[in-house]
């Protein structure tokens, strides 16, 4: 599959016909909260959106791992205040650096994330404070306001939101998913999650390394990625000390603290890190697909992306677009057929087109939008038992420039047959032990990495220069990045 839909976002139900404004007495806080729902209907907008969540993100093919962090997440939930909501925890496959929670009791974590925790007590601070999100219906209270101010929940999380208007290419988004919470909401959420750790003897100290490490990841992540945790929470640095405040004004200090730092490492030996390439990987502005078998070329200069469903570029004036993913459609025929069928667009004459490797129709359209009228070109292209959908599009008074450069685009679609890059894998981190005293810089230089030192002192949350003892694990990636691939593989 292609990785992460920049376009393809899910339009949720709220189910809040028939409800009574009310205010709610909070089970977390003893405050009384805005709710224009039960807590049926939130379990219920919960489990849809479960669903579509899985549907767009995928959990993580590790059995282990997912059992690991559910029974965490199970015992950390047992110990709240609403025991009885059919909690779920799941382990997302996604490099982006990330946690969240849905209504009803649904929680999420990447690999990304994952990848930058050192120990089993990080997690279950990761876990409490989206637990407290839930348990002090945050999600439900924003909800509720955003409806008494007829606000809508069409926010959502499209990298281009000037061109949302084609067709099943511009959905409305999932705010629900993507809500940023207040300040005050944060502060509530770490306090209860500060509590629900240390009611399982964790460490609590340690939510405030989770706090530094995303510091420095916040600082060194590229600002247009897809939204992550940082994107959805105030910055960790404002959070931190207030976690130090509340570890000692509630005296939050278990006699026999756990953290388990090796039993979480175990469990993380192996996985993904960053961008897997087999789905996908730029080299300029060459697209790979190892899995997919093929490669297309983008025009120069254009701003792309590798997302889940889709690979997009955007012009360097920000006025015009190509969009490429899979279809479900058996034949090109039936894809331009069902693509005809879109409400708001007119066509011009079919037309059989032929590139390397693949057959397939081509499409002009024209689409009325609120900004004005767009033109484009969209092509269906059949390869290896699946079809493609690539389109083009531009406002119409620009199309004439870009024309030429969409259709060198369809026509660059070719398969791979370099057998280097059909077998690329993905890094993936592994566990070892330092030999002897030393420090990451000097392991470094005895066993090269494919990505800098800077970036493994990030993921053990080390200094470089630092000197760890014998014997102390360690945090190691191994494999090959794509040649003359993007740096964004390894964030």
């Amino acid at each position: 599959m292609l990785h992460q839909s920049l376009f393809h976002t899910f339009l949720l139900s709220l189910l809040l016909i028939g409800t009574v404004m009310s205010c709610a007495t909070n089970p977390a806080t003893g405050e009384r909260q805005l709710a224009l729902m039960s807590p049926e209907q939130e379990i219920a907008m919960g489990q849809q959106a479960h669903a579509e969540i899985l549907k767009a993100m995928e959990a993580l093919d590790n059995p282990g791992l997912q059992r690991y962090v559910n029974d965490i997440g199970q015992r950390l939930a047992a110990s709240s205040e609403r025991p009885e909501l059919p909690w779920t925890f799941t382990v997302l496959d996604d490099p982006v650096v990330n946690a969240f929670a849905l209504p009803g009791g649904y929680i999420y974590i990447t690999r990304g994330l994952l990848t930058y925790l050192t120990s089993e007590a990080e997690l279950a601070g990761v876990l409490g404070h989206e637990i407290g999100h839930v348990t002090a219906r945050h999600s439900v209270e924003q909800m509720s306001q955003t409806t008494l101010g007829s606000l809508g929940l069409g926010i959502g999380i499209l990298l281009y939101p000037e061109l949302q208007e084609l067709g099943r290419a511009a959905q409305q988004g999932m705010q629900l998913l993507f809500l940023k919470f207040s300040r005050d909401d944060e502060r509530e959420a770490d306090r209860l999650g500060l509590r629900y750790m240390t009611d399982l003897q964790y460490a609590p100290q340690k939510l405030t390394d989770v706090m530094d490490v995303l510091a420095a990841v916040s600082q060194a992540q590229d600002q247009e990625k897809m939204p992550g945790w940082l994107a959805t929470h105030p910055a960790p640095e404002e959070r931190r000390e207030l976690i130090v405040q509340t570890i000692r004004s509630e005296n939050l200090q278990p006699q026999n603290p756990i953290v388990n730092q090796n039993e979480y490492l175990q469990h993380i030996d192996g996985l993904i890190f960053g961008s897997d390439p087999r789905d996908g990987y730029f080299v300029e502005s060459r697209f790979y697909h190892p899995d997919l078998q093929w490669r297309m070329e983008f025009p120069e200069g254009w701003q792309t992306t590798n997302q889940r469903d889709v690979v997009g570029a955007l012009s360097p004036s920000r006025d015009a677009a190509m969009v490429l993913g899979l279809t479900r459609s058996r034949t090109v025929d039936e894809a331009a057929l069902q693509f005809r069928q879109q409400k708001g667009l007119s066509f011009g004459p079919l037309q059989a087109i032929q590139v390397s490797g693949a057959s397939g129709v081509l499409l002009p359209f024209r689409a009325q939008t609120d900004p004005g009228i767009m033109d484009g070109l969209a092509a269906f292209l059949s390869y290896q038992g699946k079809v493609y959908q690539v389109m083009g599009y531009s406002m119409a008074a620009r199309w004439a420039a870009y024309r030429p450069q969409v259709l060198q685009t369809f026509e660059s679609f070719q398969p791979i047959t370099d057998k280097d890059i059909l077998s690329i894998q993905p890094l993936r981190i592994t566990v070892t032990k330092l030999p002897q005293s030393m420090s990451l810089s000097a392991f470094v230089e005895r066993r090269s990495s494919p990505v800098p030192v800077s970036r493994l002192a990030m993921i053990n949350q080390v200094e470089p220069q630092e000197t760890l003892a014998k014997g102390t694990p360690i945090k190691r990636v191994d494999g090959q990045l794509p040649p003359g691939a993007r740096n964004e593989i390894i964030f």
